[in-house]
């Protein structure tokens, strides 16, 4: 089965059901259908080759989502960049893959009730390209096929149990795999009705939206939830129709989980651990898991074989680290016009991850970090991740980044820079040294603790701490 496939299926099915509002605006699926044929046709006009790829640089909007599948039925490939990226920077992206063209304006097309059109589509071929940088900071184009995505839709849409009924929320940039695949094309999967809103930025805004819409599930990074738990203590959210929450994109800790739980009530809550080279998602952790897997990414999803593995590639056993790989038929195809990275990455047939972590006994995830990122101190490998874990259990401490600093001594000092919660005041460094002390080894507590008003995050909604490292390095202690 292709992308397309999928709205041919629901025109037939539920045509004139809506597919997408945007404020005032309602398209069913059979408008949709006619539009996307519309766009299809124009973009062969203009001169667009099939199997070529044309970048999309945009907020999100009706015109964008028909020009995306107009360009995936003309049989081109869109590459989806993050809104917030500057043209320069876009640009540049763009050039240095050989990519020619940039959409920026989306008008709406007259519609095309013709069908005809409509290309048999190859699964297993290209369908879209999403940007990403991971934590490398290096930005790379992830390749996916129709069978890609699709499979993965299917193992998201099973846990969550969506259906036709579902009204979903998407308000983050499709350029981001869990909005892609997670909101977006999960509701083309089941039919259901996509609702934009486009001032994610103010999570208040967001909570009035999905209460006006009466949304049955939103999908957000952690970033917007710890927002919520910081503003929103001890009052409960009203959205009596929300069902369904699913959180990714970044690590979120046992006891924000467990607050989002008592926040939301009676919605149910899922996290989950991917990529996007993964379609995105991994693994799933439910709501009943969040006490007895405590810290735990989740179960592994059905069809993936993920496995822990040492330098040499042999198997880990139960408890003990390594690196994450994985295989399945969420797979990307392949970094686009790299083909070093792509063979670097693959090793026989099974995704290197780069991430830390280990498999319990029923198969359950837990991530310690980013090898890369392993602070190495007398020859003895620290997770930044377990001691940021434990920082954040202390009542004063809203958010921690931990990172590796060099150190003649011991090759590394443990610096942790802090953000404290609203009305705390913050602690000295031997106050918070000592809170560790009963909790992590000796070599494990932070040497050195800076304050700061805020982090910076990444437009995925990632701690930005290779900047806060390398800015840390230039200033001395003085962050």
């Amino acid at each position: 089965m292709n992308l397309l496939e999928l709205l041919s299926t629901h025109c037939n099915e539920r045509g004139e059901r809506p597919f997408l509002i945007e404020d005032s605006l309602t398209i069913t699926y059979n408008q949709l259908s006619s539009l996307v044929v519309a766009a299809a046709k124009q973009f062969r006009r203009q001169g667009f080759l099939t199997g070529e790829a044309i970048g999309i640089h945009a907020d999100n909007s009706g015109g964008m989502i028909v020009s995306l599948l107009g360009l995936i039925m003309a049989g081109c490939i869109p590459v989806i960049l993050h809104p917030k990226l500057s043209d320069q920077r876009a640009i540049h992206i763009l050039q240095q893959k050989g990519i020619k063209h940039r959409l920026i304006n989306f008008e709406w097309p007259e519609p095309d009730e013709s069908s005809s059109f409509m290309q048999d589509g190859d699964a297993a071929a290209a369908a879209v390209m999403l940007c990403t940088s991971g934590t490398s900071g290096k930005e790379k184009l992830v390749v996916l096929s129709h069978h890609n995505l699709i499979s993965n839709v299917k193992m998201i849409v099973n846990y969550l149990g969506l259906t036709s009924a579902d009204r979903i929320l998407l308000s983050g940039s499709l350029a981001h795999g869990s909005n892609f695949s997670g909101v977006f094309l999960s509701t083309l999967y089941v039919g259901g009705t996509l609702v934009l809103y486009k001032d994610a930025q103010l999570p208040g805004k967001v909570l009035k939206a999905i209460a006006e819409n009466e949304i049955t599930y939103y999908s957000s990074v952690p970033t917007f939830f710890r927002y919520l738990i910081r503003n929103q203590r001890l009052k409960p959210v009203q959205v009596p129709a929300l069902q369904k929450i699913q959180l990714s994109g970044e690590a979120v800790e046992p006891k924000d989980l467990i607050e989002i739980q008592r926040l939301f009530a009676p919605a149910t809550i899922y996290y989950s651990y991917g990529m996007t080279e993964g379609s995105p998602r991994l693994t799933v952790l439910e709501q009943d898991k969040f006490y007895s897997k405590a810290g735990s990414s989740g179960r592994v999803l059905d069809e993936i074989d993920l496995r822990i593995v040492d330098e040499t590639f042999l198997e880990q056993p139960v408890g003990q680290r390594g690196e994450i790989i994985w295989r399945g038929p969420n797979l990307m195809l392949e970094y686009y016009n790299d083909p070093e990275l792509t063979a670097l990455k693959k090793h026989e047939g099974y995704f290197c991850t780069g991430d830390e972590g280990w498999l319990d006994d029923e198969g359950f995830l837990y991530v310690t970090g980013r090898l890369d990122d392993m602070i190495n101190r007398g020859g003895i490998k620290i997770s930044p991740l377990v001691i940021e874990q434990v920082l954040l259990e202390h009542p004063n401490i809203l958010e921690a980044v931990v990172f590796g600093k060099s150190d003649e001594k011991y090759g590394q000092k443990i610096c942790a820079v802090l953000v404290a919660e609203n009305g705390y005041t913050q602690c000295s460094s031997m106050e918070i040294q000592a809170f560790c002390r009963s909790r992590l080894a000796d070599y494990e507590i932070p040497n050195e603790i800076t304050w700061r008003n805020e982090i910076q995050y990444t437009h995925s909604g990632k701690r930005i701490r290779r900047e806060l490292q390398i800015y840390s390095s230039e200033r001395g202690s003085e962050i």
